[in-house]
């Protein structure tokens, strides 16, 4: 046997040195000091396979949703005989037990299936065919998800025939949501979604491994998820099936002086069960016979309908919807066109009288004439003031309408929202009315004639001309018809046939030729039929209404004529 000196009269208690490890070696040992060398103390035979490994050195740790995962770095095999292998443990008690992950694994990394609680440790050894090193173990291993809080709400909404929408509010650092429903009361779920984003969730037959039946009942329940990990439950309210809604209340209509209705409604009593979306408009301008869709999906509770005449009556029906469907309509009251004035027109040898009934509402009037029945229209006064219900068309040099066939005349109301329905009336030929007959003229009282007549039937238009008696001309002459004189004019209004006019201030003197003609607005037709002769002497003796008079007072009575 021969020795290797490894060090002299060093002062260490341990030494490093390079060896074979093939080889079997001793150590020996001895003490040295002033006095002198102590003796040897030799090693028992020190075999290859009794060479224990050093620890795992760099061991990390990371903790995510489930699971811990672990690496570390190999001790220094250089020194070491056979293969080198590693024991992992783990611990969720602070130490106080340990469970084996792996004995004796090649692999320098494993991953443990963790559950949550707080902390986990891991404790790793190396190991050879001559022992194990010393194990090496984590610090706590904190959880990097958060066992999350439940939703504070959980919603079902829009339950219609095809589906409805999952909402929930929020959760703070939660990755995803999972979602469940139920159509059995939660006695069992059907998972819809996993570690979904956003907070709403749309539920319908689209989804795998789900069939929508609109009439069951359905529980919605959500979870917050972290890493994979889900935290409590959050359960909706049942919500029964729902159906179409209700039609709208109070559905108004108003005219807003932009050739526009507004039109305004309240939501339904009724939703149906179900969130209302949207409300469809229509019109109709023919009593609801036919409709017009004006606007569809409005959300809020009013609508402007735009390009609307002011001379036709409409109708407004609105009608709501939900996810169930559409429900019934509702009509507004007839939103009234301004209506037509009652209109007559009176023929003129060369114009025409027009007369009209006012128009509630009218601000003005626009009045047209036709010379085609019609067809074509001249407007002859484009605003008229609401205190006038007449005017003349023609009668002047600028305009002379003809006395023929086939005029007509129209009246239109108008206000800030437009034109509204013109009124119509015809105007046809014209003629001087028909003489009057039986003519008779008679004095009555000093300077007086009492002159009677007789006219045909007023309503027949071949007695007034076809324009109606404006009244009658009393005419008188002096020199037996080589001129005359207008005594008087009679209104219509004023005479009936038969009746008496009072002709004054005529002279006692004069012997009369009394006319009298019949007049409409084309003119009329003279009766020279009526002679008055002066009065007589006798008639001329006896004043009339004498007055007693005596020094300026009244002292007797009056005396008349008989």
């Amino acid at each position: 046997m021969s020795w290797s000196r490894l060090a002299s009269n060093q002062s260490a208690t341990t030494i490093a040195t390079t060896i074979d490890f093939t080889l079997v070696y001793y150590v020996a040992v001895r003490a040295v000091n002033s006095s002198g060398e102590s003796g040897w103390a030799l090693t028992e035979a020190i075999w290859p396979q009794d060479i224990v490994p050093g620890p795992p050195t760099g061991l990390t740790a990371t903790r995510t949703a489930g699971q811990v995962a672990v690496s570390w770095t190999a001790p220094d095999t250089s020194y070491l005989v056979g293969a080198l292998g590693y024991d992992v443990n783990w611990s969720n008690d602070h130490k106080h037990s340990w469970t084996r992950h792996a004995t004796n694994q090649s692999a320098t990394s494993a991953t443990i299936t963790s559950g949550n609680s707080a902390d986990w440790y891991v404790a790793v050894r190396a190991v050879t065919a001559g022992g194990w090193s010393d194990w090496v173990v984590t610090g706590p291993i904190t959880a990097s998800f958060l066992i999350l809080p439940a939703p504070a709400s959980v919603t079902v909404s829009g339950r219609g025939l095809s589906g409805f929408t999952v909402g929930w509010s929020a959760v703070n650092n939660a990755q995803g949501y999972n979602v469940n429903v139920s159509a059995d009361g939660g006695y069992s779920w059907t998972r819809l979604a996993s570690a979904t984003t956003g907070v709403s969730l749309a539920v319908n037959d689209s989804i795998s491994g789900f069939t929508y039946d609109s009439g069951a009942t359905y529980l919605a329940a959500v979870q917050a998820v972290d890493q994979g990990v889900g935290g409590a439950w959050r359960n909706s309210a049942a919500s029964a099936p729902a159906y179409p809604p209700g039609p709208p209340a109070n559905v108004t209509a108003t005219r807003n002086g932009l050739s526009e209705i507004t039109v305004t409604w309240s939501a339904p009593a009724d939703d149906g069960g179900s969130t209302i979306t949207g409300y469809d408009v229509n019109m109709s301008d023919n009593g609801g016979i036919s409709w017009t869709r004006e606007h569809s999906n409005v959300t809020g509770a009013s609508a402007t309908v735009s390009g609307v005449n002011n001379a036709t009556s409409y109708v407004i029906a609105v009608r709501a919807r939900n996810a169930a469907g559409d429900g019934g309509w509702a009509n507004s009251a007839t939103v009234e066109a301004l209506a037509a004035p009652a209109v007559t027109a009176h023929r003129g040898a060369n114009f025409i009288d027009v007369e009209w009934t006012s128009v509630a509402g009218a601000t003005s009037y626009k009045v047209d004439y036709s010379l085609d029945g019609g067809a074509t229209w001249t407007t002859a006064f484009l605003s008229v003031s609401v205190s006038t219900s007449t005017v003349r068309i023609g009668g002047t040099s600028q305009l002379s309408i003809p006395n023929a066939h086939g005029h007509a005349v129209r009246v239109t109301a108008v206000n800030a929202n437009g034109y509204g329905i013109g009124g119509v009336a015809s105007v046809g030929f014209a003629f001087s009315p028909l003489a009057v007959s039986g003519v008779s003229a008679e004095r009555t009282t000093t300077g007086e004639l009492d002159v009677s007549w007789n006219t045909c039937d007023l309503t027949d238009d071949w007695c007034t001309g076809g324009s109606p008696v404006t009244g009658y001309a009393i005419n008188v002459s002096e020199n037996g018809g080589w001129s005359w004189t207008r005594a008087k004019d009679v209104t219509a209004a004023n005479f009936t046939s038969g009746g008496t006019v009072t002709l004054t201030g005529m002279s006692d003197t004069t012997a009369y030729l009394v006319s009298v003609s019949m007049r409409n607005r084309v003119g009329g037709k003279w009766v020279n039929a009526a002679s008055v002769p002066a009065a007589t002497e006798a008639q001329l003796r006896m004043p009339t209404n004498l007055t007693l008079i005596n020094q300026g007072a009244v002292v007797g009575t009056t005396i008349t004529r008989v």
